[in-house]
């Protein structure tokens, strides 16, 4: 008989295979029960990690929304002059301190606040190629012509009240 073979296991090596195997089983089962208590735990981890994202996520659209707001409330305009006679989109004659606005999301008589002016109310409108000739809405003020060549054309903050 060759030395190389295997020898035929006695029952001293069987009991030490079995005991290997049952080790080996204890292990397995040991890692298996380790896994599943782990992805447990991240699972955990995980959906409190993704809720206290939520919770982030909310409070910064809310505080993105106030600077939209924010700004909104505080526009910069390019403030021109008209000394035009007649009747306004409003239906009422021109007077000193009328007021055309470019943007027509916002209605007719709605008070808006012009820096150096103070309140003031939309009565009528620019022409719509103004609108869409400038990046920023226009303002125009009804001033006499002396008042129209001082001022020229300024850009002024606006807030629609």
């Amino acid at each position: 008989m060759n030395k190389y073979y295997a020898k035929k296991p006695t029952k001293r090596r069987a009991k030490a295979n079995n005991k290997t195997k049952l080790i080996f089983i204890v292990l397995l089962l040991a890692v298996m029960i380790g896994n599943c208590l782990y992805t447990a735990f991240l699972d955990r981890k995980v959906s409190e990690v993704v809720e206290y994202t939520q919770i982030e996520l909310e409070a910064q659209g809310e505080a993105i929304k106030g600077i939209v707001e924010e700004i909104r409330v505080d526009q910069v305009a390019r403030v021109t002059c008209y000394t035009d006679k007649g009747i306004m989109a409003n239906g009422n004659y021109v007077y000193p301190g009328a007021v055309a606005f470019s943007d027509r999301t916002v209605p007719l008589n709605q008070t808006i606040y012009v820096e150096g002016f103070g309140e003031m109310f939309i009565a009528d409108r620019t022409a719509q190629w103004v609108h869409d000739k400038y990046e920023v809405p226009t303002i125009d003020i009804w001033m006499t012509e002396a008042d129209c060549k001082a001022f020229g054309m300024k850009y002024l903050s606006y807030k629609i009240l």
